[in-house]
């Protein structure tokens, strides 16, 4: 079964100068990368050029064994290159593009991102600051049904590195990063699929919780998942796997990786991490091929992407 990774950043050169201007920093991105490298973090510019950035991410892919990958466009800002690297790639790529629900212009994004064949939608309430089940978002959730996206919520603790990195505004309200009010969401709208990435990010229980009462909520299992140091349990991703697993089945985890920082390319340990945790937890090879990338393939299907 070929290996479809759900949760990739292409975080092109638009990405970082999107950034660079939230900031509001005097100096010019360049400086700004290296003021930020000199203080030990480990990224490097991508090339400006988007068809030579593509080729980059697709060589990561190929070596890992990557057959397909969804691409988040990680700022609206983004969206023309994600676009771009998608149809470069020539459907290797699935384009999703972060939205705020609460933004004057959200309703009219989805609209856009929804003729440009964008696959998704990508939410950050912890970094937006709403309630999904907020009742003034009704009309941004019945977009998003008519529209047939899938729906990528990040739930849980939350830090992005590059946003501290280049000053970007980071107050994260950890108020919203409960998935208890996704789900209620999730059961108002039973035909969108919605994806929690990194097992809810520390709110393993309640993201449970939520499965069990929402078939249309999937997992990924994407990135190193530290959260685990916060759990009360000794949690391994074997046992986190395994948890999950006897409440969503094996039809409803989605493998991820977190992939997009420059220069460490492709996370080819997250992938061996997660089929070994997979295996580990008990799944038969058919199961395993399921989460690393049956289950992706059968949920792009129905969606409206490329």
């Amino acid at each position: 079964m070929p290996v479809i990774d759900f949760h990739t950043h292409l975080f092109s050169r638009s990405f970082y100068q999107a950034l660079h201007a939230q900031a509001g920093r005097g100096d010019t991105l360049e400086a700004a990368v290296a003021a930020a490298r000199a203080k030990g973090a480990a990224f490097d510019l991508p090339p400006a050029d988007t068809a030579a950035h593509t080729r980059g991410f697709l060589a990561g892919m190929d070596r890992a064994g990557v057959e397909r990958a969804v691409t988040f466009a990680s700022l609206p800002e983004e969206r023309d290159e994600v676009a771009r690297a998608a149809e470069i790639a020539g459907g290797r790529l699935v384009p999703f593009c972060v939205v705020n629900p609460k933004a004057t212009n959200a309703i009219t994004l989805l609209d856009e991102l929804h003729s440009r064949r964008f696959a998704g939608v990508v939410l950050f309430p912890v970094l937006h600051h709403y309630s999904p089940d907020a009742p003034a978002l009704a009309p941004f959730w019945d977009r998003v049904a008519a529209h047939r996206f899938i729906v990528t919520a990040h739930c849980g603790a939350l830090k992005i590195t590059l946003r501290q990195a280049l000053g970007a505004p980071t107050l994260y309200d950890l108020s919203y990063a409960n998935p208890l009010p996704l789900a209620t969401v999730a059961q108002r709208y039973p035909a969108v699929p919605f994806v929690i990435p990194h097992f809810g990010g520390g709110f393993l229980r309640e993201t449970l919780m939520a499965g069990d009462a929402c078939p249309n909520l999937f997992l990924d299992t994407s990135s190193s998942n530290s959260w685990i140091r916060f759990s009360e349990a000794a949690l391994t991703l074997e046992s986190v796997m395994r948890g999950c697993v006897a409440v969503y089945g094996v039809s409803r985890i989605l493998y991820g990786s977190d992939t997009g920082v420059l220069p460490r390319g492709y996370r080819a340990d997250v992938l061996q991490n997660s089929r070994a945790a997979a295996a580990a937890a008990g799944l038969i090879p058919a199961e395993v091929d399921l989460v690393m990338g049956g289950n992706a393939a059968r949920l792009l299907a129905g969606a409206r992407g490329p």
